[in-house]
């Protein structure tokens, strides 16, 4: 019998692929919030997040297995724009998701950010202070932290990611894509650094981590560090796009957006302690993308 699997954050870029990928060996269901949506194979219905007994009722009512958390408010100037917003949606929600897979039963998976830190190092660890430099970063760890002291048996994945995007919204990699194909110019920084996964390696590994019954924290990411400049210039490389499109830039001279770590990289020693097989080379991430299908449009109905 198949195990049910639910994701809340229904209609976010995360929850769709995965949704998608994991349909293949669970039933699955998206919560939703405002935007309506319906996927092929997938059941979606609205739910409200903001009572964890309504979620409670609901989880019980499917008979959950596993619920994996893609609820954020993730634009970094809309959270410092509206702190209370960000907490409510990054904290408290993912608080009242905590304490219903808690009371319930149901294995939590919950996807946190590499935002945390002040980036002044390199390849954080699972152990590493957390010194969040904005809004998103601070709303991001406190909800952690609700999330670890009240459901214990919980998996936080902190994380960064790329893939195929949907219809209405669109991924980094998207973004450079498209400028690359209409011949647009584009600018990237070569001062901000990171460690991105693609999203169905990052399944891989949600998926091992569920096969091992793990806990606590985990980074998922390549063991590349590599600027926004540079990935850029190897998304064009391996699609056969112009290189001398992608300009460089640097963060430290915008002085009009909020103030954001410069090395967000994670080290992800833990994880391959635990899942052995999980490929972390970016060069590898970006060849799988050139080799899947852009199909996720085709399952929105």
């Amino acid at each position: 019998m198949r195990k049910v699997v639910a994701l809340t954050g229904g209609s976010g870029l995360l929850a769709v692929n995965l949704a998608v990928l994991m349909a293949r060996q669970y039933d699955v269901y998206l919560f939703l919030h405002k935007r309506s949506l319906k996927l092929k194979g997938i059941t979606t219905e609205f739910l409200d997040l903001a009572s964890p007994s309504v979620i409670i009722s609901r989880l019980q009512e499917l008979k959950v297995d596993i619920l994996i958390n893609c609820a954020a408010l993730t634009n970094i100037e809309t959270c410092e724009k509206d702190p209370d917003s960000a907490i409510y949606v990054n904290a408290t929600i993912a608080n009242n998701i905590a304490l219903a897979c808690s009371t319930s039963g149901v294995k939590l998976i919950h996807i946190s950010t590499d935002h945390l830190y002040d980036g002044k190092d390199s390849f954080y660890t699972e152990e590493d202070s957390i010194k969040p430099l904005n809004l998103y970063g601070y709303s991001k760890a406190l909800g952690e932290d609700k999330v670890l002291k009240s459901c214990q048996k919980s998996l936080v994945l902190r994380t960064n990611f790329f893939g195929w995007g949907l219809p209405y919204r669109k991924s980094f990699s998207d973004f450079i894509l498209t400028n690359l194909e209409n011949q647009t110019p584009l600018y990237l920084f070569t001062d901000v650094f990171f460690t991105l996964v693609l999203m169905s390696q990052l399944f891989f590994a949600i998926s091992s981590l569920i096969q091992l019954d793990e806990n606590g924290v985990f980074n998922v990411s390549t063991s590349d560090r590599i600027s926004k400049y540079d990935f850029g210039c190897c998304l064009a490389k391996v699609f056969s796009c112009q290189t001398d499109l992608i300009k460089s830039s640097l963060f430290l001279d915008r002085g009009d957006l909020i103030q954001r770590p410069l090395d967000m990289s994670l080290s992800n020693k833990k994880l391959i302690t635990a899942v052995h097989q999980f490929n972390d080379d970016i060069n590898t991430h970006i060849h799988l993308l050139n080799q899947l299908p852009n199909n996720i449009p085709s399952f929105v109905l």
